[in-house]
Formats: C-alpha cells, sequence, structure tokens
C-alpha cells in the first residue's frame, strides 16, 4: 500500500502510512484467546466495583493459573455447577 499525501494547507502536508510500512512483519493480529478476554473483562468490572469485592469463578486449572498469576481475586467453581466436556452440538444447537 502506497501512502498518499494531502496537502492540509500551503506548504502543509499530511502523509498516513499503513503500519506494515513502519513494520514489515506486522500481519493480521492473532485473535485473542477467550480467557484474555475475560480476564480483561474482570480488570473492568473491578474498576467499576471500586472497593467492593469481586471474584473471578473458574473451574478450569489454566484459568485459575492464569487469574493467579494476574493477581485476579479468585473463587474455584463447585463441581456441582460445571458443564460437562463434550464435542456434540446440545438440542438447542441442532434445532
Amino acid at each position: 500500500m502506497e501512502a498518499e499525501s494531502h496537502e492540509v494547507r500551503p506548504h502543509v502536508s499530511i502523509e498516513a502510512l499503513g503500519l506494515s510500512e513502519f513494520d514489515p512483519t506486522f500481519g493480521p493480529m492473532p485473535p485473542i484467546a477467550a480467557d484474555v478476554e475475560i480476564l480483561d473483562a474482570y480488570r473492568g468490572v473491578a474498576a467499576y466495583a471500586e472497593a467492593n469485592p469481586v471474584y473471578l469463578v473458574a473451574g478450569d486449572l489454566g484459568m485459575r493459573l492464569r487469574a493467579n498469576a494476574r493477581g485476579i481475586q479468585l473463587r474455584v467453581m463447585p463441581p456441582a455447577l460445571r458443564q460437562p466436556l463434550s464435542t456434540e452440538p446440545d438440542e438447542s444447537e441442532t434445532a
């Protein structure tokens, strides 16, 4: 992509460069992992809640490790509330 220059006023122009022109290794960004989105959402809720306690409830070890590494207050999901892992679509997805 070639940058275009546009004159704003006499002797003053602006030129917009694409990110790939600054860094030739730049490419499409990979999608953000769901766990990272959840942890980011926790940070937003915790900031909004101010002094009120906010806890992240997680059932899987990976999420608990990520939360712990970020200093996030965590509660372990009770086994009775966990959803079973399945590769089969449930009835609502096939209707």
